[in-house]
Formats: structure tokens, C-alpha cells, sequence
């Protein structure tokens, strides 16, 4: 028996676990490793023994903004549980405090815990329903806040399993995109962040939290999504884009383009990731070639099988 498989084995390790059941769209075969840990120190263990053995490696979050393959992952897919969230007392005399949360926190509950204790900068994320690695990784963004307004920096594991600390400037943290999504940080996994906010009051906090959930509820369909399929671009709206070329609620097997709002493409029974590919793939055709605009993905393709 190798180490790693001794290592996964004596952690609970599930073996060839459909990814499906762990990505917010419902779609993916399966991985031949599958291990929660919930700790930042666990995912660092792991981690390194995958690569001690050259394993791949998929740091899942929360499996939001993914679409894994119908054949799954060659390899170990980690989630980390949302723990290790670290806020500071609130003393009267403090403009700013320093917020750190474990890869695993759900953005959401970050946003609410911090708005609910009196630091305003995170309102926005209300209803963002990824964890804060993959925030980190996308420089996750919503009704004009981003992640990169209040990020320090970030603890991560790098490709040969050392522990680094990366500040903010070092990622190029742009619209919706990062040197991650660039591929120019491949292999490496981010473990833990620092957030910077700035004193507020938690009744104003919670009213904008309140009020920007009504008003996701609102906008966002119900159902089996990865939120936003494509990047807005510049100065134009990708839901926009995709209605103007006859694509709302257009459907190739069980994956659907959504007929509440077009920039949310839905598994509505069993689609693969070769339906969703398809129609992802449709309405970049029909928007270049109707207004010469390049439609570029917010989800990320993982593993095999897109056929």
C-alpha cells in the first residue's frame, strides 16, 4: 500500500466519490479520492502528501463556479469544512481590525458575522454562496464591492508543498479574475485569509445585508446553478448579450439557459457536463458572431469528459 493511500485510508478518504454531489451544478463523475478535513493544518497535511506521491490535486471550496467532467478527477479532490474564523473584539477606539478566515468559511457567513459585529466591507457578499478560497481565486465581486477592496493577504500551499504567504498586490486581482485564474498560480492552494475592515455600526450593516438579499432573492433563479456563467464585458452585460441572440431558456439535454436571467445556466434534471459544455459553448458562438464579443467563462472546467 503507498503512503498517500495509507494516509487517505486512515482519514476517511472516499474513494471514486461522484463530484456531482459536491458542486453546486450537480454534475460530475467521480474522483478516485475524495477527503473533507476541517482544519487549515489538515489541508496542509494533505496536500503534501498527495504531492509527495506527484497526486493531483483539486482544492474543491464549495464547489461553486465548477464544472467537473462526466469521467470525474484523476486524483485527490479536498474539501475543507468552514471553520477557523477568527474575529477580534470590537474596542471603541478601533477604525480597522484584521479578519481571518480558514479556505473553507463560507463567504456568506463571513459577511454576516462581520456586519453583524460592527466591520463594514463585507455587506456585498451577502448571498454568495462559495467559500473564501474560491473568493480569493475568482476576487469574487457583487453589487460594486470585490474581495480585492479589503484583502491583506493569503497563507497558501504552493506546488512543492510549502507553506507561503502571498500578499494581496502578488495576485493581480482584477474583475473577476487573478493570477490563478490567469494560470500563472497553478498548483497552488490557498489555505487561509486576511481581510482589513473598517469600523461601522451593526444595525447599518445588517440593513444593507438585509436589503441586498431581498434583492439577490429577487434577481437569482432558483435551482442547480454555478451562478454567473461568463464574465460581464466591458461595458456590456452577459445576460444581455445571450437574450439578444435568442438563447433565453434554450436547452440541450437537462442543461438550460435560464428564463429568468441568461447569465445562469441550470441543470434542470440530469445534464452533463458535455450539455452544459455544448451550451456554453453555443452561446459564445452566437454573441462572437453576432457583435464580435468573446463570452469568457466564469466557471472552471475541471477534470475529464466534456464531450
Amino acid at each position: 500500500m503507498s503512503a498517500l493511500r495509507n494516509f487517505l485510508e486512515s482519514r476517511g478518504a472516499a474513494r471514486n466519490e461522484p463530484l456531482s454531489k459536491h458542486t453546486f451544478l450537480g454534475i460530475g463523475g467521480p474522483a478516485d479520492w475524495y477527503l473533507t478535513v476541517d482544519s487549515s493544518e489538515a489541508l496542509e497535511a494533505a496536500a503534501r502528501a498527495a504531492r509527495q506521491e506527484d497526486c493531483p490535486i483539486l482544492a474543491l471550496g464549495a464547489g461553486t463556479n465548477t464544472l467537473a467532467g462526466d469521467r470525474g478527477f484523476r486524483g485527490l479532490a479536498i474539501k475543507q469544512n468552514p471553520t477557523n474564523l477568527c474575529l477580534p473584539p470590537h474596542r471603541a477606539a478601533d477604525e480597522y481590525a484584521v479578519i481571518e478566515a480558514g479556505a473553507g468559511v463560507q463567504f456568506t457567513t463571513l459577511s454576516r458575522r462581520t456586519g453583524a459585529t460592527g466591520w463594514r466591507g463585507l455587506e456585498w457578499a451577502e448571498g454568495i454562496p462559495g467559500s473564501m478560497g474560491g473568493a480569493v481565486v475568482y476576487n469574487a465581486g457583487a453589487y460594486g464591492g470585490d474581495l480585492a477592496q479589503s484583502l491583506i493577504e493569503i497563507d497558501c500551499i504552493a506546488p512543492d508543498g510549502s507553506l507561503q504567504q502571498l500578499e494581496a498586490d502578488e495576485l493581480r486581482l482584477g474583475y473577476r479574475s487573478s493570477d490563478f485564474t490567469r494560470g500563472l498560480r497553478d498548483g497552488w492552494i490557498v489555505t487561509r485569509i486576511r481581510l482589513r475592515l473598517q469600523r461601522g455600526t451593526a444595525q447599518n450593516s445588517l440593513k444593507l445585508i438585509h436589503d441586498l438579499a431581498e434583492r439577490r432573492t429577487a434577481n437569482a433563479p432558483k435551482g442547480q446553478s454555478g451562478g454567473s456563467t461568463f464574465r460581464n464585458p466591458p461595458n456590456q452585460r452577459a445576460w444581455e448579450l445571450i437574450d439578444r441572440v435568442g438563447l433565453r431558456g434554450h436547452r440541450i439535454g437537462d442543461a438550460q439557459i435560464s428564463e429568468q436571467h441568461c447569465n445562469y445556466f441550470m441543470n434542470v434534471g440530469r445534464a452533463t457536463a458535455g450539455d452544459m459544455t455544448a451550451l456554453i459553448r453555443l452561446a459564445q458562438q452566437r454573441v462572437s458572431d453576432q457583435f464580435g464579443i468573446r463570452l469568457e467563462p466564469e466557471l472552471t472546467s475541471v477534470g475529464e469528459g466534456f464531450e
